[in-house]
C-alpha cells in the first residue's frame, strides 16, 4: 500500500474514531450531566487538571520519537517501555503522597480520596505508549480506533449505572479508571510487539534529544491551557469549575474532534516526506483549508444553538454555561487551526523552536487569565480568547517558516473562508434577533441546518475552489 493510500486509510479510520468517540462521549456526557451536579463534575476537574499534567511525564516525548526515527530497534522499543513504567510507578506514588496538599490547596476534604484512586491511573497508562507509538508509525489507526470505541462503550455504560445508583462523584472515577485499563488490555490484545528485557542507555540518549524538548513544549502548552481549570477551581468553587469546564468543552468539541482527526495521521505522513519543502506547505495549507472551514461549521452551529441546547439537554442546572459558551465560541473557530502547526514543527524536526516559542508566549497567556479572573466566570473566559489569539500569530509565523513561507500567504489563500465566516455570523445573527425564545428545542435542530445551508452556499459562490478540495478528500477516503 503507497504512503497515500495509508493516508486516506488513516484519515478514514481517523475520522472514525474522533467522530464515534465524540459522539459517544457527548451522550454519555449529557446522560451523566442530568444525573450528576455541576459540583460532582467540578470535584473531578480539581484532581485530573494536575494528573494530566503528570502524565505528560510518562510519554516525555518518546512516542513522537519513535514516529519521528526512520530506523528504531528492538532497544528503542523496550528501553521505552521499561522506562515508561518506572516513570509510572513513581508518578502513582508522587500523586499519593500529594493528594492531602490537593485537598488543602482547593478546600475540598473529598479530594484526598478521590485523588488517591485516580493515582492508580497511571501505573495503569503506563503500559501503553509503545504500542500507540508502533500503531501509529506504521498508520495502523483501525486498532486504535477499536480499542478505543469498545472501551469508551463499556466504561460509559458503568459510569451511568452507577450515577443512577446515586454513587455521585464516584461515578465518574469509575468511569474514568475503567476507561483506561480497558484500552490498555484491548491494545495490548491488538498488538503483535511484546517487551524484552532489555535497556539500551545510549539510544535513550538518542531519543531523549528529540523528545525532551518535545516534553518541555508540552509541559508549557498543558500549564497553559489548564491555568484556567485551577483558577476557577480555587477561587469559584467546585461548582463553578464545573460549569465552566462543561463550557470549554462543548467549545473545544470542533478542534479535538478536527485536529485528533488530522493531527495524528498528518505527523505521521508528514515525517515521511519532511525532506520535500513543497510537498510539506501545499499537504499544510489543504489541511489548514479543511480545519478552517470545518471548525467554522462547528462552532458557529455551537454558538447559536447554546441555549437551547443547554437548557434541553444539560438541564437548567447548567444555564449559566451559555454565555460561556457564547463568549469563547472563538476558542473553537481559532484553537483546531493554532493544534495544527504542531505537526508540522514535530515533522520536520524543530521541537526546541517549538519550546522557545512557548517559553515566549506561555507568559502572554496565562497573563490573561489571571487577569480575567477578577471578573468572575465570563472574565476567565474573555481571558481565554483573548490569550489565544495572541499567541496564535507568533506560533503560525514560525511555523510557516519551517516551509519558507509568510503568515501573510497563509492568511491570503485563506481569505475567501475567512470572509464567509464572518459573512454567515452576520446573516445567523440577523435571523436570530427575531426569534423570542432562543431556548426553545427546535432551535437545537434548526440553527447548525441554518448554519450548514448559508456556508454551503458561500462555499460554492465565495470560495468554490477550496469546498470541492475539501468535498474530493473527502469522498476519496
Amino acid at each position: 500500500m503507497s504512503l497515500k493510500q495509508k493516508t486516506l486509510s488513516s484519515f478514514k479510520w481517523t475520522s472514525l474514531d474522533q467522530g464515534l468517540a465524540q459522539g459517544i462521549n457527548l451522550i454519555f456526557g449529557i446522560v451523566l450531566a442530568r444525573l450528576l451536579m455541576p459540583s460532582d463534575f467540578g470535584l473531578v476537574a480539581m484532581v485530573t487538571v494536575f494528573t494530566g499534567f503528570l502524565n505528560l511525564f510518562i510519554d516525555s516525548g518518546l512516542g513522537a520519537a519513535l514516529i519521528y526515527t526512520k530506523e528504531i530497534t528492538e532497544g528503542d522499543k523496550s528501553s521505552m517501555f521499561w522506562s515508561n513504567i518506572g516513570i509510572g510507578i513513581l508518578l502513582s506514588v508522587l500523586l499519593v503522597l500529594s493528594a492531602p496538599l490537593i485537598a488543602n490547596f482547593y478546600g475540598e476534604p473529598i479530594l484526598t480520596i478521590i485523588t488517591y484512586f485516580i493515582a492508580f491511573n497511571f501505573i495503569i497508562s503506563s503500559t501503553t505508549p509503545v504500542q500507540i507509538a508502533l500503531f501509529k508509525k506504521e498508520l495502523n489507526f483501525k486498532s486504535l480506533f477499536l480499542a478505543r470505541i469498545i472501551a469508551l462503550i463499556l466504561s460509559g455504560i458503568i459510569g451511568i449505572v452507577m450515577a443512577y445508583n446515586g454513587y455521585g462523584v464516584w461515578s465518574l472515577i469509575g468511569k474514568l479508571l475503567l476507561m483506561t485499563a480497558l484500552y490498555s488490555l484491548l491494545l495490548w490484545l491488538f498488538s503483535e510487539w511484546k517487551p524484552k528485557k532489555v535497556f539500551d542507555w545510549v539510544r535513550m540518549k538518542d531519543l531523549l534529544n528529540y523528545s525532551l524538548p518535545l516534553l518541555g513544549n508540552n509541559i508549557l502548552g498543558y500549564a497553559k491551557n489548564n491555568l484556567d481549570t485551577i483558577i476557577v477551581g480555587k477561587v469559584l468553587g467546585s461548582s463553578s469549575l464545573g460549569i465552566y469546564n462543561k463550557s470549554y468543552q462543548l467549545m473545544v468539541l470542533p478542534g479535538n474532534q478536527i485536529t485528533g482527526v488530522m493531527g495524528e495521521v498528518l505527523f505521521s505522513s508528514f515525517s515521511k516526506v519532511n525532506h520535500d519543502i513543497d510537498k510539506l506547505w501545499h499537504a499544510y495549507l489543504n489541511a489548514t483549508k479543511g480545519i478552517l472551514i470545518l471548525s467554522v461549521f462547528m462552532s458557529l452551529s455551537i454558538y447559536f444553538a447554546a441555549d437551547s441546547f443547554v437548557m434541553n439537554v444539560l438541564g437548567e442546572q447548567w444555564s449559566r454555561a451559555i454565555p460561556i459558551i457564547k463568549i469563547m465560541a472563538l476558542v473553537g473557530l481559532i484553537l483546531p487551526t493554532a493544534k495544527s502547526i504542531g505537526a508540522l514543527f514535530n515533522a520536520t524536526g524543530k521541537t526546541k523552536l517549538a519550546l522557545k516559542i512557548s517559553l515566549v508566549t506561555t507568559p502572554i497567556y496565562l497573563g490573561c487569565v489571571i487577569t480575567g479572573a477578577f471578573w468572575g466566570l465570563e472574565g476567565v473566559a474573555y481571558g481565554v480568547v483573548l490569550a489565544i489569539i495572541g499567541t496564535a500569530v507568533p506560533q503560525l509565523h514560525y511555523a510557516v517558516k519551517l516551509v519558507n513561507r509568510t503568515v501573510f500567504e497563509l492568511f491570503s489563500e485563506n481569505r475567501r473562508i475567512l470572509f464567509s465566516s464572518v459573512l454567515c455570523f452576520a446573516i445567523m445573527h440577523l435571523i436570530v434577533s427575531v426569534i423570542n425564545d432562543q431556548s426553545e428545542l427546535i432551535w437545537l435542530f434548526v440553527m447548525p441546518i441554518s448554519v450548514l445551508i448559508i456556508l454551503t452556499l458561500l462555499g460554492w459562490t465565495i470560495f468554490r475552489k477550496d469546498s470541492k478540495m475539501i468535498y474530493s478528500i473527502l469522498k476519496n477516503r
